[in-house]
């Protein structure tokens, strides 16, 4: 019985370190299919580098600047004091399952088809320690036009209520810092 416990909360503490995704973003599943050769098409130069530091606003107020890394398909974004990684294409996937609590998540920083725009597409769904149901969906683009970055974001939410699911939207321009 005692070895149980020990075994449960091993695993609920193995999982619950791996569920600590950063909010952003997740998987985009485009609605048209592109064979391997149409892929092969976009070479990764041809595609636009994000790298910088920039300032700028969101929905007309001044938003956190941001640094950009970006190395073929490696992609480092710091802002604050928070620092998100992601291998581009790839779909990360979190689950922890505790014992008032429970989450799973997916995630996924892409090129879109053409190489001309970051998108970001996060999903979440969790139980939180009131056991009450919670889930978030998001998708932001972000594109490099003339010199600045444009971000657009669609947030969705709901609950375990009657009420509707909740859209909020963003709105950012950011400019590079110094060269």
């Amino acid at each position: 019985m005692i070895g149980s416990f020990y075994r449960i909360i091993g695993v609920y503490f193995v999982l619950l370190s791996t569920s600590w995704a950063l909010p952003w973003f997740s998987p985009s599943h485009e609605s048209q299919a592109y064979s391997n050769n149409q892929m092969e098409q976009i070479l990764p130069d041809e595609s636009i580098d994000f790298s910088g530091t920039w300032s700028g606003e969101c929905d007309n107020k001044p938003a956190v600047s941001l640094t950009i890394k970006q190395d073929k398909d490696e992609l480092s974004i710091s802002y604050g004091y928070m620092k998100e990684q992601f291998i581009l294409g790839e779909m990360k996937t979190t689950t922890s399952i505790g014992l008032t609590t429970s989450e799973q998540s997916n995630q996924v920083a892409t090129l879109n088809h053409t190489s001309k725009a970051l998108i970001f597409i996060n999903s979440n769904l969790f139980r939180n320690n009131e056991k009450k149901l919670n889930v978030f969906f998001s998708k932001v683009v972000m594109s490099l036009n003339g010199g600045q970055i444009t971000v657009k974001g669609q947030y969705y939410s709901t609950n375990d209520s009657v009420e509707e699911v909740t859209l909020d939207t963003l709105s950012c321009v950011y400019h590079r810092r110094g060269s």
